[in-house]
């Protein structure tokens, strides 16, 4: 194995300011596609943030058959919305900082890779070293996906450090054997990602490096 070391990142809600977005393609497009009950404002979301990955499957009453279809739709036409996103303030030059640290970063996502690669280019940040995404149209193989990268990098588990904003990177990590940084700023709430990772939680940007450099070891400077 090689003694490279990796910072990987989710994307939706960990790098790129989804939420108000997904929010609107959920209730004009999947909603209305798949006959599924639509977020109806402020409180709604926070309530979604307080659940697992499956109780909001559960809450928008999407049969399990059906699901595969519905993340299948969502990675297709997703990218038509994409365009409003914006980077979370303070990642860039977090990132800039691991980069000069030696690190190499990478994102895993459950969307599609040529949608992230335009995204980055167009927001001035394409900083990153592989876009590797899931395969098929599950929701729980990200576990897979991390373990593949690994594989194919030649990376053993303790040189990469995952960052994502939902439970179910949390639980994909463990399994992959990975060390993950839970960020409260996204999809899932504080409440939620503390039950599963308070060791490794952080509620800003600027708390990133510090929790990182001490998992992988890196300078603190």
């Amino acid at each position: 194995m090689g003694n490279e070391k990796w910072v990987i990142f989710d994307f939706d809600g960990t790098i790129s300011e989804t939420t108000e977005i997904l929010t609107k393609f959920f209730n004009e497009y999947l909603a209305k596609k798949f006959k599924l009950r639509t977020i109806q404002g402020v409180d709604d979301l926070e309530n979604l943030r307080n659940m697992t990955a499956i109780e909001k499957i559960a809450y928008f009453k999407i049969p399990f058959y059906k699901l595969p279809f519905v993340v299948n739709s969502a990675r297709v036409q997703f990218p038509k919305y994409m365009d409003n996103f914006a980077v979370y303030s303070g990642l860039k030059s977090v990132c800039e900082k691991f980069i000069e640290n030696g690190c190499k970063l990478a994102i895993i996502s459950s969307n599609r890779a040529e949608n992230i690669k335009k995204y980055l280019v167009k927001n001035d940040f394409d900083i990153f070293s592989d876009i590797f995404c899931d395969k098929g149209r599950s929701l729980f193989v990200k576990h897979k996906t991390i373990k593949r990268f690994l594989a194919e990098h030649d990376v053993s588990p303790e040189n990469a450090v995952y960052i994502g904003d939902e439970s179910r990177d949390v639980v994909a990590c463990k399994k992959a054997g990975v060390s993950v940084v839970s960020v409260t700023w996204g999809w899932d709430s504080r409440d939620v990602l503390k039950l599963i990772n308070s060791e490794n939680l952080i509620d800003s940007p600027k708390d990133l490096y510090p929790k990182v450099a001490q998992i992988l070891k890196l300078s603190e400077n």
